[in-house]
């Protein structure tokens, strides 16, 4: 029976409109793989590594190398006398009781026994040897297999961590007995330590050097409160830390997060070697259910999001190569990035790490690196003159090149002389002088603080 005249006219409708959406999701499919194809050859164009391989380090000879020292401290750190099977018992739980009981830097004669019992247990007189010697080797290579992307356990960073907490608390003990060129022989090998993990390929590594510079500027504002410095110890460090290259090892490790983690995510799920649909459901669901089911996500999804995540890390990459003159408005400006660019997404949020204070905490410490700088060469003065300089401009050009800039207020940093010590450091973030505090959200003060360091307290052995 011929269809009645509407009926066609109808089914014509709902054909075109099949038609119709067909084409456009071929054409927005077509437009996708063009636009990721292109992002993808501008990253290449640029020169920027594409490759897992472009991050191959040269082989270290097995003698050379620290990391079998940082795995001998791994098997050390799971047996029992290093975690305790109480609370009060262990290396790791007496270490962490004693930091909290004993605030001064340098100790009293109480002190002193506590953490000299500590240190002679058997498993830290071990890592100790071990992370000593594991620094004063000309290299560190974990052989790390970056294809394995979001797989990749990095197994070196924990027991690496336990070694300098052995290692730091060793400082604090050479330094309150007088055994400084021991103390600070071990400070300059946890430089080396950090410089170990700046060159691992992988964002964790990153942050965990980092940390080591944190401690390693503390300790030597704990140095300088104590005057415990003689000219060439200071001299030494000033030279070391001026020429870490911060800016440099972030946007190595930005590339790093491309090439060797989000990029192999994507690719995956386009391959079909990750199911998106069931990601996405994972993602929505309890981490500890697996999803029984999946949904059907376009791949021309997929290649939004993929294509959103490469031009927000370019962009992060971008503002973190720039001159760090206005971390203010770096900051202000990488936060809108990512307020606008992932609003509608899914996965590349996800994917994405915090880039957003991984580059303001590499800003930050860049400032305390340069205050660090000018509070040694205030010490290499008070050494020379007798007393601390008047201000910071009084150590140009013997001591420094330049006074240190605080990029925050576009001016140079404070220098506060307090109590026969001094502080230098940047207003921060809120652009005010918090008084060199540091307790965010509204003291945001950074740099280089002798004078706020517990000064030594009475009975300390000398």
């Amino acid at each position: 029976m011929p269809l009645n005249r509407p009926l066609r006219i109808g089914l014509g409708i709902v054909g075109a409109l099949v038609g119709l959406i067909a084409v456009a999701i071929l054409s927005w499919n077509l437009w996708t793989i063009r636009a990721l194809n292109l992002a993808k050859a501008r990253i290449a164009a640029a020169g920027l590594p594409t490759k897992i391989s472009d991050f191959a380090k040269p082989p270290v000879a097995e003698a050379e190398n620290a990391a079998p020292l940082i795995a001998e401290i791994k098997k050390i750190t799971e047996g029992k006398d290093y975690d305790g099977t109480e609370p009060d018992t262990g290396v790791r739980s007496l270490l962490a009781n004693f930091k909290e009981s004993h605030a001064p830097y340098k100790l009293d004669d109480a002190g002193i026994r506590d953490l000299t019992a500590i240190l002679s247990r058997p498993s830290a007189r071990e890592i100790l040897t071990l992370i000593r010697e594991a620094a004063d080797r000309p290299a560190f290579d974990a052989r790390l297999d970056l294809s394995l992307g979001p797989k990749l356990i990095l197994e070196h960073l924990a027991p690496m961590r336990a070694g300098v907490d052995i290692l730091r608390a060793h400082i604090r003990l050479a330094s309150s007995t007088g055994s400084i060129d021991e103390a600070f022989t071990d400070l300059w090998r946890l430089l080396n330590l950090s410089d170990f993990m700046a060159s691992e390929a992988s964002m964790m590594s990153h942050l965990i050097s980092s940390s080591f510079l944190h401690a390693v500027i503390e300790e030597l504002a704990h140095a300088v409160a104590n005057r415990a410095f003689s000219e060439r110890w200071a001299r030494r460090f000033a030279n070391r830390i001026k020429g870490i290259k911060l800016q440099l090892r972030l946007i190595t490790t930005l590339d790093v997060e491309r090439v060797g983690f989000g990029a192999i995510i994507f690719e995956d799920m386009l391959s079909g070697k990750i199911d998106a649909g069931e990601a996405l459901l994972g993602l929505a669901s309890d981490v500890r259910q697996r999803p029984r089911a999946s949904i059907y996500i376009p791949q021309g999804w997929v290649r939004m999001e993929y294509l959103t995540y490469l031009n927000c890390l370019q962009q992060y990459r971008a503002l973190a190569a720039s001159h760090w003159a206005r971390p203010a408005e770096q900051q202000r400006r990488m936060r809108k990035l990512t307020e606008e660019a992932l609003s509608l997404r899914v996965f590349a949020p996800i994917i994405l790490p915090s880039l957003t204070s991984i580059v303001d905490r590499a800003m930050n410490l860049d400032l305390k690196i340069a205050a660090a700088v000018a509070g040694l060469e205030a010490y290499r003065y008070r050494l020379k003159h007798g007393e601390y300089p008047a201000s910071l401009s009084a150590l140009v050009p013997e001591f420094l090149a330049v006074v240190p800039r605080d990029t925050f207020a576009g001016a140079d940093m404070l220098y506060v002389r307090k109590d026969a010590t001094f502080a230098i450091y940047s207003v921060g973030r809120n652009g005010t002088d918090d008084d060199g505090k540091f307790a965010p959200p509204e003291h945001d003060d950074l740099g280089f603080f002798p004078s706020l360091q517990t000064p030594t307290p009475a009975g300390a052995r000398r």
